[in-house]
């Protein structure tokens, strides 16, 4: 893939329309707390801060603009997303249009925000020509236009569809062919809060009859009667540089499903297209094919209908007339077109001047009592000319309808004809009623009730909503007992004083749901039954991933794909720094938050009904759900006592599923829940080279690059070390810039030192020194200062404290965290760092910053870095840090408060194995390919997984700097008492988290190196076991290795270093063996805690690091154990641990059985001491630990 830009550049087009002026500014990056991406991110900041600045009133001010892109051949990804208040919802909402993107973006810039109001009703004129951006009103007069126009095509006009083309007649010439669009409201925008905005695309001079509506939400309304603006013009000769190679655009489609972009599209959107299986194709035609028994007709009164006889109605009046029409006259002739876009889709179906959706053809049409093309069509014209949202205006007509024929109200209270002149009864038998006629006659009744509402003042109680017209009725005809109301006869939701919408039309219970925007698919609105509560949940699963359409500016019909791949298009092709399912969750959360407490319960008895018939035709359908015959019994022993009940579990529902954070939300939603992960599975199964797993080991003394064959044998290791940092006693610091450097070397002479190709592989592993914390610049990538490695112990102070303000109890988080208040853990080390680094605390406030150890300070640099790259952790790293909950997997905010860390400066924490990865290495990094990253484990955990330590019970013990002893507890963690720590051992997929114990001595390799550099003691650290061999015994020596104070179980950071029990007849090789002994010393004083802990006497210790090869030690660790010492014949177990991880991840190896067998003993050694030699060693090791402590002031 080439050509991909450093970033994201987008502008923004800011209109005063009160005094004309304008400016176009770069978009930064954040505005309001939140990063801009999409029209979405960039209308809810424009909101917010109007909001601000409004004081408590509607702030003024509305958005349009396009996805990141609208400038590139994808098809469906030029929507246009108008935001702002809507009057009909009471609350901010989000509506768009198809295809008007692909016009917008030819202005050169891709979000406008216009503030304040124009002197008289204008028309709003953008052009882009010869590279200057033009920008003026022209006052209008809508009103006059609205009755009636002819113009240049000689065809008579109302409504919108009039003062759209008087807009084209005036001012096309000022564009070049059809290089322009407009969008227009229609009466209803003048006289209703549901006035929508609407665009009919331009084909050859021609305003074409294919029309768009930003139809939800009545911002038609607030952009007329509040800005004052009844059209736009807009076009221009710019030309977007960015996304043309054709190459590029076809290596995402063909990555993840080995097909060129055009054939995903139209396999993915067949439904749009033609379905061969139906014989039909469009959202009429197969929502009209497959509705069958939940058919909604007469104002819902169907639902009170048996099953078969809505399935009588269906067959007779819609499959064998109302679709039968629609597929003779669109479907046979294949009458397709699209939005104004290219797309290969041609989803609109048109007959005519008549382009048919369903819920406009549905509303209009069967609630109506419509069930002919050419009643439906008129009406739904003459709908789309007042320019008002069809779904609320069907659904409020079709209440009328029923009122009057109820006798509930008086027509002529209205004037309108009298309730003879139509036909509201159910039908299901072809013999009741010429379908024809009696069409005609309803739809022609419905147009003269849309007339009355928007031409007549006996309308206006109307024009706010079926709500507020329902109370006015009520009071007016004094109907006050439930079940008697109109508004008992009224299906709609609820929100703030006087917001409503008529639900989409679908016949299931997430359409009704108290989410905080509704109207819309923000809702999970399948079918299947869900209990309450959980369908709550699944409504904010499916509006995080509604947001990913919305915010990328694609249409919602191409969701099969663009749920699944459009965050990996994004990002790769702008390398942009993005978790983009957490992105979407925020603003969503935030929305929430701002309007999920204006939800109402559901006022009216039908729309009720619509809960308790749907439920008893779930038991109907064979769902065995034992929650559903309780709800029904509830129902029906007190409707409106179980009806709130019911409603408030949605409600708490979504209030947890937003509460328990993105964490909580799939990869994908439904109804596509798994189709990001096979398509992934698949990516990596299909690479027909993938022979090979890489691991990155960043160690505390050097970084390794290792490769592996899939039987888990060392194909290449290459090493390159890197420098300690020590500014002064108790500080150790690593230069992050020099950790980089050193891996991409490592990897690159790996590749070479191997023979093979960079595609040979099929994923990369990563592995870390853990806690060790670094603080970067997101957009530079430049840390704040040195990493502050694991052992330093600079934060002794912030511990102090900390254990202080919760009365001396070091242990105060351990419950959550399984951890004491340390030095050893990130925590303290990132406040040191916002503290007393200059700048770092107001970076950190401004939003500049990362976090990470060096698993994700790596993982971000090698996807990209300040060009995209993934910021992530896995659960092994983040439970090192003091700051995750152990039981919730997420950052605890408790803690985060506690010691001043923003959420936002955390990486994401995501399993140890991921199916999903987290992104791909750069074409441009140390690989030179696109390389899955899906393994990541701290070290020690690591080399766990790289044992195959997979049963509770099993234990391993690392050598390296430090020595880390983990002991596998299986799926519930074990909180210590004996100063070990609690930890996450590793999680594969979405599998349950294994848990383990784990104790660490602090200076074990470490010491080695002491002596070799400090003392000079030996040459090499090989030299050590000659040295010790050179005595019988440590001479009655004992060495307490505290450099940096000592770790388990002790957690003493006032001690340091000794040596204890000198004579004069102690030579070097005392020393030598004494510094051996005490690494085993260190290790028993571990697993003499872990077995009072976890109740489990180990059978043996399996080993890795860089002392396995020590003879002396390893038989004097069996010795001192009383266990046998197993060394694996693959030494190398931290790096194939992330190896594995990554593996096990893209199907490489299936299963941990599969890495168990790979496992092979090289050496055991058995004990061998006298039990009472090895309790004598042990108490003396006891009393030298005893003189090492309080040593530091």
């Amino acid at each position: 893939m080439t050509h991909m830009l450093d970033q994201l550049n987008q502008r923004e087009l800011v209109i005063n329309l009160s005094t004309g002026e304008y400016e176009v500014n770069p978009i930064q990056r954040r505005i309001q707390g939140i990063d801009i991406i999409g029209p979405v991110d960039y209308g809810w900041a424009r909101y917010k801060q109007a909001s601000r600045k409004a004081k408590g009133k509607i702030p003024k001010i509305m958005t349009w603009g396009t996805g990141p892109l609208a400038g590139s051949r994808i098809p469906g990804t030029r929507r246009l997303v108008f935001t702002g208040y809507s009057p009909l919802w009471d609350g901010f909402y989000i509506s768009s249009m198809g295809g008007a993107g692909y016009i917008l973006h030819r202005l050169g810039v891709d979000f406008i925000a216009i503030k304040g109001a124009a002197p008289s009703d204008s028309v709003l004129i953008l052009n882009h020509t010869d590279g200057k951006l033009q920008v003026r009103l022209e006052p209008i007069n809508p009103d006059s236009i609205w009755t009636g126009y002819y113009g240049s095509i000689g065809k008579h006009e109302i409504g919108f569809y009039a003062l759209q083309q008087v807009v084209y007649d005036r001012y096309h010439e000022e564009y070049s062919g059809d290089k322009l669009r407009i969008f227009a409201v229609g009466p209803a925008s003048r006289k209703t809060n549901h006035g929508i905005i609407g665009s009919n695309y331009i084909r050859k001079g021609k305003i074409t009859p294919i029309d768009d509506w930003a139809g939800r939400g009545g911002l038609g309304s607030q952009l007329l009667q509040v800005h004052h603006i009844a059209a736009c013009i807009f076009g221009g000769d710019w030309i977007d540089p960015d996304f043309k190679d054709p190459k590029e655009i076809d290596g995402y489609f063909q990555e993840f499903y080995d097909k060129p972009m055009i054939k995903v599209d139209m396999g993915a959107t067949q439904k749009y297209n033609f379905v061969p299986g139906f014989q039909t194709g469009g959202t009429f035609g197969v929502n009209m094919f497959t509705v069958n028994e939940n058919l909604l007709s007469f104002n819902y009164a169907s639902i009170y209908e048996t099953d078969q006889a809505r399935l009588d109605q269906h067959e007779k009046f819609i499959l064998d007339h109302y679709l039968k029409q629609y597929n003779e006259e669109i479907i046979a002739p294949k009458n397709y077109s699209h939005c104004g876009e290219p797309c290969p889709v041609s989803c609109k179906k048109y007959s005519g001047d008549y382009k048919k959706d369903y819920e406009p053809y549905e509303a209009l049409g069967p609630q109506c009592g419509v069930f002919d093309q050419r009643a439906a069509e008129e009406l739904a014209h003459f709908v789309d000319a007042m320019g008002v949202d069809a779904i609320q205006m069907g659904g409020t007509t079709a209440w009328i309808m029923e009122l009057i024929h109820a006798g509930l109200i008086p027509p002529e209270d209205f004037n309108l004809p009298p309730a003879s002149e139509l036909d509201f009864s159910f039908w299901k038998d072809p013999g009741q009623v010429d379908v024809v006629e009696t069409s005609k006659r309803n739809a022609a009744y419905a147009q003269k009730i849309v007339f009355m509402i928007m031409m007549e003042d006996v309308g206006k109680p109307f024009r706010e909503g079926i709500r507020k017209a329902a109370k006015i009725l009520d009071k007016r005809y004094h109907y006050y007992q439930p079940g008697n109301r109109t508004i008992d006869r009224a299906v709609f939701i609820s929100h703030g004083e006087i917001g409503n919408f008529v639900p989409n039309q679908y016949w299931v219970p997430g359409m009704l749901s108290p989410m905080p925007m509704m109207g819309k698919y923000y809702v999970y609105y399948g079918s299947d039954y869900h209990p309450p509560y959980e369908l709550g949940k699944r409504c904010v699963e499916r509006m995080v991933f509604e947001l990913f359409h919305d915010n990328s500016g694609v249409c919602r019909f191409h969701r099969k794909w663009s749920e699944a791949i459009i965050d990996d298009v994004i990002k790769t092709h702008y390398r942009f720094h993005l978790d983009y399912k957490s992105h979407q969750f925020k603003i969503a959360l935030e929305i929430y938050e701002a309007e999920g407490d204006k939800s109402v319960f559901w006022e009216g008895e039908r729309t009720i009904d619509m809960i308790v018939k749907y439920l008893e035709k779930a038991v109907r359908g064979g769902s065995d759900d034992e929650s559903l015959k309780t709800w029904l019994d509830r129902f029906h022993k007190d409707k409106w006592a179980a009806a709130r009940a019911y409603w408030k579990e949605i409600r708490t529902g979504i209030d947890d599923g937003f509460k328990a954070g993105v964490k909580e939300i799939p990869d994908s939603s439904a109804p596509f829940e798994e189709m990001k992960i096979e398509l992934q599975e698949k990516r990596a199964r299909q690479n027909p080279h993938a022979k090979y797993i890489a691991a990155v080991d960043q160690g505390t003394s050097a970084t390794r690059c290792m490769i592996f064959n899939q039987n888990g044998m060392v194909v290449t290791l290459t090493q390159k070390t890197h420098r300690q940092i020590i500014p002064q006693p108790g500080w150790v610091e690593h230069d992050p810039m020099e950790l980089w450097k050193c891996t991409q070397e490592a990897i690159q002479l790996a590749i070479t030192q191997a023979g093979i190709q960079p595609w040979d592989l099929a994923a990369l592993g990563v592995t870390n020194q853990r806690e060790t914390t670094v603080i970067w610049d997101k957009t530079t990538g430049e840390p704040y200062y040195n990493a502050l490695v694991w052992e330093d112990t600079r934060t002794k102070h912030i511990c102090d404290k900390l254990i202080a303000n919760h009365n001396g109890d070091q242990n105060y988080f351990q419950e959550k965290t399984g951890l004491p208040i340390a030095t050893y853990f990130s925590g303290p080390k990132i406040k040191w760092i916002m503290d007393n680094i200059p700048g770092v605390r107001q970076a950190v406030d401004e939003g500049k910053t990362c976090f990470g150890t060096i698993d994700t300070w790596l993982i971000w640099w090698l996807t990209g870095g300040p060009r995209g790259g993934s910021f992530v952790t896995d659960v092994t790293n983040a439970s090192r840090t003091m700051l995750m909950n152990l039981q919730t997997l997420d950052w605890d905010e408790e803690i985060l408060d506690e010691l001043g860390i923003p959420r936002e400066m955390l990486p994401r924490i995501v399993p140890s194995s991921d199916p999903q990865t987290w992104g791909v290495t750069t074409l441009d990094g140390p690989f030179g390919a696109l390389v899955p990253i899906c393994g990541d484990l701290g070290d020690q955990q690591a080399a766990l997984v790289g044992h195959g330590c997979f049963r509770p019970g099993e234990a391993k013990n690392t050598y390296a700097a430090g020595c880390f002893l983990l002991l596998n507890t299986g799926i519930s963690p074990v909180i210590s008492q004996k100063g070990l720590l609690t930890t996450l051992a590793y999680q594969i997929g979405g599998e349950n988290p294994v848990y383990a114990l784990e104790g660490s001595a602090a200076s074990t390799g470490a010491m080695v190196n002491w002596l070799r550099e400090n003392l000079g003691l030996i040459q090499r650290s090989s030299d050590l076991e000659a040295l010790a061999r050179t005595v019988q015994d440590n001479g009655g020596a004992y060495f307490v290795p505290a450099f940096s104070g000592l770790f388990a179980p002790y957690w003493r950071s006032d001690a340091r270093g000794a040596v204890v029990g000198l004579s004069r007849f102690i030579n070097r090789g005392h020393i030598a063996r004494a510094a051996l002994e005490s690494v085993a010393f260190q290790v028993l004083d571990i697993l003499e805690a872990m077995h009072d802990e976890a109740g489990i006497k180990l059978l043996d210790l399996k080993v890795d690091g860089n002392m396995i090869h020590n003879e002396l030690l390893m038989q004097f660790t069996a010795d001192l154990l009383n266990i046998p010492v197993v060394r694996p014949r693959i030494p190398e177990t931290t790096p194939l641990g992330a190896a594995y991880a990554a593996g096990l991840a893209v199907g490489f190896w299936d299963n941990l059985e599969n890495l168990q067998e790979n496992w092979q003993v090289d050496k055991t050694w058995l004990p061998k001491m006298d039990q009472d030699l090895r309790s004598k060693k042990y108490r003396q090791w006891k009393k030298a630990v005893q003189r090492s402590l309080n040593w530091v002031e």
